[in-house]
């Protein structure tokens, strides 16, 4: 059968035309998905309408051949052969009518392609010559497209493996990068596990290790000699509540600038926590060192701080301990502690070295404040009264209720014994409150049973601690409307300096109270640093003069000038006056003359247990 290229108008054997179906499909990036496609044309080409073709994948699973591509008709033909043993070479096949078919093997991707070619009439089958021309199909175009497929098999890995080794190279600066943030990241958590945030130095823990290692190192060589400095800044708490936390944490952060100037590189300097600092000076000799050091500490934080456009001047005390003896690190920093607590105690800017006496006095201080816990659980607290009197006519106007504490081991103790630790130790606030409601309960006792003690008050004090608890006012008038008494009966007592110290909280909740019906007294009026702007603005009701003006008035010019002034001030301000300590005759008749309208003291009465005090009222009700 000859064949006409539309064309070029020549004549082409079939051979040829296979030819160019190959080259064609070897250019193409998938040929199967092409195949059926050119064939048909090329069953147009050669004037073979009848001819059919088609092409079933293979699935090896289910061993079934299931038509992928087709055209001009369906052709059943048993694929079992093909399944069983798939040929290499195209072989001649029966279909359904024994219509002979061309069978060629095509892998594509590892799945056997079987492509069919053939006559759609069952009488009229090919021509031997164009089957033996398809015959060339498996000699040309089976291979070529297996070669393609190959080729583009190939390219897909080729990007493949581009692909995965931009991925590993991008994984592996991934890691890297990430590997780099973790280090950093450990870094800063590393040094923010040893440095103090505010002002990067060394904090405790860091600097307890490097204690430790000193103490090591004094251990294996004994005439090494270290000494720890502990530093505190002066009156710290008052930056913070008059120019703000802002200001606080300027100052701490050039106090450290300026340690770190004061001392040698070599030396250890942290901070601690608050406003104190502590400094490890190794291989300094003796003491003689440690105290130049603390000398030179002190004169650079007396120079002056600009604080939010202000100069402040901020004193530093100084605690100093050596290294003794087979002592722990804890040991020695608690002992340059004690140290520094003891230099506050003596005043501004001063240092004090240790010694044993102070950690005998911590020690007793520690069992002093383990009984006041349990005294305040045992109840052995009792509440005297000091008699306050009218000057003019010597009536009894109220009481100032005194705490003592009834010690199982050392008898009756002062306030002076015990109300320090109290302080320190938190425990005011529940012994404060405790006072308050004995003092109510006993006041209301007494009204109900002496009708004489119906126009008498108490006066209880206020601590430093007390003023700063925000539940303070709900407190105070909870316990005393629980009582039954009316709130004007009832007195608060607060101290100048905690007023001076603690100015805009004192005020905000002293003025709370005076609205709640309270009457409010100031103590030891004239000891601290008076301010008369803000006692013009106190809701204050009465002034008290303390005892210190009073013990020497009947000899002292200067102590009666005060005690006028004082007394002139108050009444301008329209505020009752009484005066603390009267111990005699002659200050009695000195301290009423100059204006005084109330007093109290050994003069008339000491303070009084709950019973006395009743005997006391039943008395003035008789005279």
């Amino acid at each position: 059968m000859g064949l006409q290229d539309p064309k070029s108008g020549q004549g082409s054997s079939l051979s040829d035309l296979l030819g160019r179906l190959a080259g064609d499909l070897s250019q193409v990036r998938n040929p199967l998905a092409n195949l059926l496609h050119h064939l048909n044309s090329l069953a147009d080409l050669i004037d073979c309408k009848d001819l059919a073709f088609a092409a079933v994948a293979v699935d090896e699973d289910e061993e079934l051949a299931t038509p992928i591509l087709s055209s001009r008709g369906t052709i059943e033909v048993d694929l079992d052969p093909f399944l069983r043993n798939p040929p290499s070479e195209p072989q001649y096949m029966s279909a359904s009518g024994d219509l002979p078919l061309l069978l060629a093997p095509v892998l594509f991707g590892g799945q056997p392609i079987a492509l069919l070619i053939g006559s759609r009439k069952q009488s009229s089958a090919p021509s031997p010559a164009v089957l033996d021309a398809l015959a060339s199909y498996g000699r040309i175009v089976a291979p070529t497209i297996e070669r393609a497929m190959l080729r583009h098999r190939l390219a897909e890995n080729e990007r493949l493996l581009h692909a995965r080794s931009m991925g590993e190279m991008r994984a592996v600066r991934a890691v890297k990068t990430a590997n780099e943030m973790r280090r950093e990241a450990e870094d800063k958590l590393l040094h923010a596990a040893f440095h103090d945030s505010l002002t990067g130095l060394p904090n405790r823990t860091l600097f307890m290790d490097r204690l430790a290692h000193a103490l090591r190192r004094a251990a294996r060589q004994e005439r090494v000699v270290f000494a720890i400095l502990c530093v505190g800044i002066d009156r710290f708490k008052v930056v913070n509540e008059s120019l703000g936390h802002g200001a606080g944490d300027t100052l701490l952060r050039e106090v450290a600038d300026r340690l770190q100037q004061a001392v040698r590189p070599s030396d250890t300097l942290a901070r601690l926590g608050g406003d104190v600092f502590t400094v490890l000076l190794e291989d300094i000799g003796g003491i003689g060192r440690a105290n130049r050091v603390a000398d030179r500490i002190q004169k650079s934080l007396g120079k002056a701080f600009i604080l939010d456009d202000q100069e402040f001047f901020a004193t530093s005390g100084i605690g100093i301990a050596l290294s003794k003896g087979d002592l722990e690190a804890g040991e020695l920093l608690r002992n340059a502690e004690l140290a520094l607590h003891r230099a506050k105690q003596r005043g501004r800017s001063e240092k004090e070295v240790f010694d044993l006496e102070m950690h005998s006095a911590a020690m007793a201080l520690l069992e002093l404040e383990t009984d006041l816990r349990k005294g305040l659980s045992r109840k052995e607290f009792r509440v005297h009264y000091q008699p306050v009197y009218r000057l003019a006519d010597g009536r009894l106007k109220g009481f100032e209720a005194l705490v003592r504490w009834q010690h199982p081991r050392r008898g009756l103790l002062a306030p002076g014994a015990f109300l320090g630790v109290a302080e320190e130790s938190g425990l005011i606030v529940q012994l404060g409150e405790w006072v308050l409601e004995e003092s109510c309960r006993q006041l209301k006792s007494w009204t109900e049973s002496h009708p004489a003690a119906a126009d008498l008050s108490v006066a209880v004090n206020v601590s430093d601690r007390q003023i700063h608890r925000p539940e303070l006012v709900s407190k105070v008038v909870s316990c005393i409307d629980a009582s039954g008494l009316d709130r004007s009966r009832i007195a608060l007592e607060i101290t100048e300096n905690l007023v001076m110290e603690h100015a805009d909280r004192a005020q905000a909740v002293l003025r709370e109270l005076n609205e709640g019906g309270l009457e409010l007294h100031l103590d030891d009026f004239g000891t601290g640093y008076s301010s008369l702007s803000y006692l013009r603005r106190l809701p204050l009701n009465c002034l008290k003069i303390d005892r210190s003006f009073v013990f020497k008035i009947d000899n002292d010019r200067e102590d009666m000038a005060v005690v006028q002034a004082i007394v002139m001030l108050a009444k301008s301000l329209g505020l009752a006056v009484i005066a603390e300590g009267i111990e005699t005759k002659k200050q009695l008749e000195i301290v009423t003359s100059l204006g005084c309208e109330y007093g109290q003291g050994y003069y008339f009465d000491k303070p009084l247990p709950a019973d006395e005090a009743e005997e006391l009222i039943i008395d003035s009700s008789r005279s």
